[in-house]
């Protein structure tokens, strides 16, 4: 069983005959105080803390290397709107983002998402997870049911680094309502608790939630 890879040395790799999900807005362009609908998008889950003395994690291509996940489980009815994650990705590489119901569950939204900063030094940046010309409120989310948010490394044809990152969070439990996991294909299709997979894991991806 292999462990968690931190972000180290990039593996120069590309896909091939995959279907690219929509292109999300530039991160630079988002404004979720003053989306469709009125009223503002506030912070819901969330786990905020990053401990740069970790390191950060790497982030693959889906089928090729590491994906990333983490479980949350919103209190309320609520519309997701946003996401907030403290990632980034070389030059020609998409950060795929879905949102599930559950983890490994259906996928009620994915995108690719460009303009992402090159380097991970701890700051969140704010993801929309909606089309807004299907919805005016975003992804809706029931009480106490669980979602999870899945990141993969998306890079474009014969882009020279293919592997994103994102800022660890403390070590052992710091979100008391999901979890993190990995997935690789070394170990065949199942997420595994972070940080080496064994059952008793439980740490935690930094995330936020923006909802209303």
């Amino acid at each position: 069983m292999t462990q968690l890879q931190a972000f180290a040395l990039i593996a120069s790799l590309s896909l091939a005959g995959c279907a690219e999900p929509p292109l999300a807005p530039a991160v630079g362009a988002l404004q979720p105080s003053f989306a469709v609908g009125g009223r503002a998008y506030e912070p819901g889950e969330e786990q905020v803390v990053t401990d740069l003395t970790r390191g950060s994690w790497a982030i693959q291509p889906a089928g090729v290397g590491q994906i990333l996940a983490q479980t949350f489980t919103p209190g309320s009815n609520q519309w997701l709107g946003y996401l907030e994650i403290p990632v980034g990705c070389p030059n020609n590489v998409r950060l795929n983002v879905k949102i599930r119901e559950g983890l490994d569950g259906p996928v009620l939204y994915q995108a690719n998402i460009a303009g992402l900063p090159t380097v991970v030094d701890g700051t969140f940046q704010l993801i929309q997870v909606f089309d807004s010309a299907t919805s005016h409120h975003g992804i809706r989310l029931h009480r106490n049911r669980e979602y999870a948010f899945e990141l993969a490394a998306f890079p474009a044809s014969g882009a020279a680094a293919t592997t994103c990152a994102i800022s660890t969070g403390p070590a052992g439990s710091s979100y008391a309502r999901g979890r993190g996991y990995y997935q690789d294909p070394i170990n065949g299709p199942s997420f595994l608790p972070i940080p080496a997979g064994t059952p008793t894991d439980d740490e935690d991806l930094p995330f936020v939630t923006r909802v209303r």
